[in-house]
């Protein structure tokens, strides 16, 4: 996979394993995103607080970027 959709599932994985925290297991991160891309025809990461289903625009816009076929990574600076 591409060097920056490893960067984001990694700052998925740290923000999901964390809930945003400091704390951060090395480990358990490097494990997640190891899951992640062992099932990588199954990803669907977006960040809710960038892409909401709710803003009339926006929401429009990712209903159809969420029926494209996996895996699919948006990114939240995007």
């Amino acid at each position: 996979p591409p060097k920056y959709a490893l960067e984001l599932l990694t700052i998925y994985a740290w923000e999901q394993g964390t809930g945003s925290k400091e704390a951060f297991s090395l480990a358990e991160g490097f494990c997640t995103v190891l899951k992640l891309l062992c099932r990588y025809r199954d990803i669907c990461v977006y960040w809710e607080k960038y892409y909401s289903l709710q803003h009339e625009q926006i929401g429009t816009h990712l209903k159809q970027l969420l029926r494209k076929p996996r895996p699919i990574i948006l990114d939240p600076r995007r």
